[in-house]
């Protein structure tokens, strides 16, 4: 009962079953241009993180089917209080990564050398970033179970209706006959 309840919510909030999010939930801080470049990556397998990515604290996490991913990119100032406010929006179901760039690594470094609210990389030369279309602008990534980007560029108050949304994937395996 409770998840038919949570499905009918998700589908209200999200718009009449479809994976595309009502405008009140996305994030009008990103440019329309990025969003809209950024949607074309929905439906599409997440880009695992490459090699040259530094995770703080060693805290890589385990990324691999059955779990809800959000990637949050980060700026050099702020970051911290952003990725405190989006773990607590979270159901614990999900995993937050906190995303940032090379410039200004340093200071970041420094921001979350005692203590990180969720996993953090530093992406050394972009190559994440650029496989993610991610802007300097902090903004985020929905990944579902199987793996599948599902929403980009959502307000803090739409994640958890997209994290409720994409614990189911997108396309369910076919039923064998």
């Amino acid at each position: 009962m409770l998840r038919a309840t949570i499905v009918v919510l998700v589908a209200c909030l999200m718009g009449a079953g479809d994976d595309k999010p009502d405008a009140k939930w996305t994030d009008s801080r990103v440019q329309a241009k990025v969003r809209e470049r950024m949607a074309s990556l929905v439906g599409q397998s997440m880009p695992k993180p490459p090699d040259s990515v530094r995770w703080l604290g060693d805290e890589k996490p385990a990324f691999g089917a059955g779990k809800v991913i959000v990637i949050q990119s980060v700026g050099a100032s702020g970051g911290k209080a952003l990725l405190e406010k989006i773990r607590k929006a979270l159901p614990e179901e999900a995993l937050l990564v906190g995303l940032h760039h090379s410039k200004k690594s340093e200071r970041v470094e420094k921001d979350f050398a005692q203590k990180r609210p969720c996993p953090v990389a530093i992406d050394m030369d972009g190559v994440w970033f650029a496989a993610l279309d991610l802007p300097e602008t902090p903004t985020n990534i929905v990944v579902d179970t199987s793996g599948k980007i599902r929403f980009v560029c959502l307000r803090t108050e739409a994640l958890k209706q997209a994290v409720a949304a994409a614990m189911e994937p997108a396309d369910p395996p076919a039923e064998a006959g």
